[in-house]
């Protein structure tokens, strides 16, 4: 252990070059995963000294790589273990000739690698300086890719730390490969060690077919970020102070300009709950800060001054841009959400892809613009606003709470969890706490109620209505399957600011557009309102306001409305069409970079229902699936734009939802009183249900509800007879 700290030190000490593809003559490959291995199934502790060059392994297996079960990548089969140690020789003819290093990885589910005997990359347990046990966990399940068709994961090895490490003549590669328990029904070791050559001098084997060189960031026409963390592991808690480097030019940035937009102190930590899990490109949270730690608020990127922002790494949504047209239509709406900015970030001095800038959702006047709460604001309009609270995972940045107090029959063990996000938990007040829950206990029992309509007695009391109907149409446009559910935020102004409780900003939608696979999620038909009824199992459920808002007409009706103005202007298919291809252009160059460090085109990843394989794929699946959507949702939007009435002398109608699973509501205006006969048919034509039969209806706007749970899938035709007219619906079963 002295060794590997004495090493690390001088990785921090020393002052690292930059290094570029230009200095590297070519590569070549020293260790091959289907050479000769040493290996060891542990299942108690290895000796100390197992990773050194100078262990004596003749007591161990020898296989060829890769190694481990489960996968059919496996040359060699191994027991059944928390933990494979390998080790293997190899031989360098002259140190001087090699500028860079870098490890190709397979792995199922974590590793640590050593050269006689120190560390030069990790992945997904512990933190650099600690060895790993035998039997600890890795932090989160990690599927090896090459037996897919994906490549192995890169990582780095700069020429200081070779000329510190490797030796002329024998060397020993040593890795420490993790698996997630005992019980695992898997585990991949695959490994390759590769080299800069700065001659043409050739003293090894050829690179891999696949083999790509690591990326060397140069020149981008986005902003580059750099952050050093002086030889620290970034981990979720907690954060670690940092130095971070802006450059935004007007132009081309140059990895060794002067930063123009911020040099100085920062802290960061890792951010997100299961992706922090499941992604090898993680997300990180910073703060801008002083030299003595205090926070330093600071414009960045043409975003208001604040010191608390978010480096978002887009993995799962292979286009990069689900998030940032999300909330471009968002702030399109009126609505605030949080400003972002395309970058391409070097950590370490290794390039990390293409990630977002952003804002933190918080209160500021510039961000979530409410009233500060202070602990002495505990009575009158003070203590009325502003509040902001979520309903989220409570892993993550998720925090204590209450339970909302309805329990619909079907979901009693699963009511709706809301946490206090500002004022935080630890500055809230008992007085704070009691006023916010006691808002939403009454704003939920408004809507709940018998009088939930009424304007006076009912929910609209309690809520911005604009904001819950911009919500809607945000997450049901993307069928986002976290809408609703998590990552969901709302804020409370001032009773004399106006009071009600506002939906937003929106977050997180990742997981939407398609890019999902479980409970239907992948679908462009149907709403996401009801996700509890296609994943009953789910554990987080949906509030029921929002089946419950859509039994209002009024609620329905404001809908259509501010639908059919979106759609005439940004939501016009060719304007969202035209944002997504300006963005793609824009990121072109970068995204190339983005996807030789993540080499994931050809691999599904964690929740991908589609497989393009290429970029340009990936875009136009989310272009047709959108035009799709945008279609059907101008079809299926419930509610009616305008008046019933406003045809003269004429019987006007409409249905909605379509499709459903379960109740269809039918709207409709006669022009004076009449019989009024409605039948349901089913595509043959045969009648299924006489649901009114001769009915005395009086003039005026007539609202009538039924279900279809029971009736088989297919398509149906609800037809209107009245004042000596016909009107017939299509209505599908889903």
């Amino acid at each position: 252990m002295t060794k590997i700290k004495s090493i690390l030190f001088l990785l921090v000490a020393f002052t690292i070059q930059l290094y570029s593809q230009n200095d590297i003559n070519h590569w070549e490959t020293i260790v091959i995963d289907s050479q000769e291995w040493k290996y060891l199934p542990a299942f108690s502790e290895p000796p100390s000294d197992w990773m050194t060059s100078n262990f004596d392994d003749n007591s161990w297996s020898i296989g060829f790589g890769g190694f481990g079960i489960g996968d059919g990548d496996d040359r060699t089969i191994v027991d059944t273990s928390t933990a494979l140690y390998l080790r293997t020789e190899f031989e360098i003819i002259d140190t001087s000739k090699i500028i860079y290093g870098v490890i190709h990885a397979d792995y199922d589910d974590a590793f640590v690698a050593y050269l006689n005997g120190v560390e030069v990359a990790r992945s997904n347990i512990g933190v650099v300086e600690d060895t790993p046990s035998y039997d600890e966990l890795p932090h989160y399940f990690h599927e090896a890719t090459m037996y897919r068709g994906g490549k192995p994961e890169y990582f780095e090895i700069n020429k200081n730390l070779f000329n510190n490490t490797i030796t002329e003549g024998i060397n020993v590669l040593a890795i420490q490969v993790q698996n997630d328990g005992i019980e695992s029904s898997d585990l991949s070791a695959i490994f390759f060690l590769s080299v800069g050559i700065q001659d043409a001098s050739q003293n090894y084997m050829n690179t891999p077919e696949w083999f790509q060189p690591p990326v060397f960031l140069t020149t981008s026409n986005l902003p580059i970020v750099q952050i050093n963390t002086n030889g620290s592991t970034i981990i979720d808690d907690p954060r670690i102070t940092a130095q971070m480097k802006i450059t935004n030019n007007s132009g081309i940035n140059h990895i060794n300009d002067i930063p123009n937009e911020y040099d100085g102190q920062i802290s960061i930590e890792l951010r997100g709950s299961s992706s922090q899990r499941r992604f090898v490109k993680k997300s990180y949270g910073l703060e801008t800060q002083l030299l003595n730690g205090e926070n330093n608020n600071v414009s960045l990127l043409g975003m208001p001054k604040e010191n608390d922002w978010i480096l978002y790494g887009p993995f799962s949504d292979k286009t990069l841009l689900r998030n940032d047209l999300i909330y471009h239509l968002s702030r399109e709406m009126g609505q605030y959400a949080t400003r972002t900015a395309f970058c391409e970030l070097v950590i370490n001095e290794q390039y990390q892809g293409v990630y977002i800038f952003m804002e933190k959702i918080k209160r500021d006047s510039n961000r979530v613009n409410i009233a500060k709460l202070k602990s002495t604001d505990n009575t009158g309009d003070e203590l009325t606003g502003g509040y902001i609270i979520k309903i989220d995972k409570q892993t993550g940045t998720g925090g204590d709470g209450w339970f909302s107090s309805i329990e619909p029959d079907e979901y009693e063990s699963r009511r709706v969890y809301f946490q206090y996000d500002y004022p935080k938990v630890e500055n809230i007040t008992d007085s704070q706490k009691e006023y916010i829950q006691q808002y939403i206990y009454n704003f939920e029992n408004a809507l709940f109620s018998d009088d939930f309509k009424d304007p006076e007695l009912g929910y609209r009391k309690y809520i911005d209505v604009k904001s819950f109907i911009d919500f809607f149409i945000a997450n049901e446009l993307s069928y986002n399957v976290d809408g609703y559910r998590l990552s969901v935020f709302m804020h409370k102004l001032k009773e004399s600011e106006g009071g009600k409780l506002r939906m937003g900003p929106i977050w997180d939608f990742n997981l939407s557009m398609g890019n999902g696979w479980d409970c239907f999620v992948q679908n462009r038909e149907n709403w996401m309102y009801n996700y509890n009824e296609k994943c009953l199992g789910a554990n987080s459920q949906i509030p029921f306001w929002w089946s419950r808002l859509l039994e209002d007409e009024y609620f329905t009706n404001e809908l259509r409305c501010t639908w059919e103005d979106y759609r005439s202007s940004f939501l016009q298919t060719d304007s969202v069409i035209n944002y997504l291809n300006q963005r793609a252009e824009y990121i072109a160059d970068a995204k190339d970079r983005n996807f030789v460090r993540w080499p994931i085109l050809e691999v599904k990843v964690h929740f991908n229902f589609f497989l393009g394989g290429n970029y340009d794929a990936e875009l136009n699946y989310v272009k047709d699936w959108l035009s799709f959507r945008l279609n059907w949702l101008d079809a299926n939007m419930f509610g009616y734009c305008g008046n019933l009435e406003s045809t003269s002398g004429k019987l006007n109608s409409t249905v909605y939802p379509v499709p459903s699973n379960n109740t269809i509501t039918f709207e409709f205006y006669l022009p004076q009183d009449s019989r009024v006969n409605i039948v349901l048919y089913d595509a043959t034509g045969r009648e299924v249900n006489r649901l009114i039969e001769d009915a005395i209806g009086r003039k005026g706007f007539v609202k009538f509800n039924f279900k279809i749970s029971n009736l088989p899938k297919g398509i149906y035709f609800l037809a209107l007879n009245a004042v000596n007219e016909r009107r017939v619906h299509k209505i599908i079963k889903i």
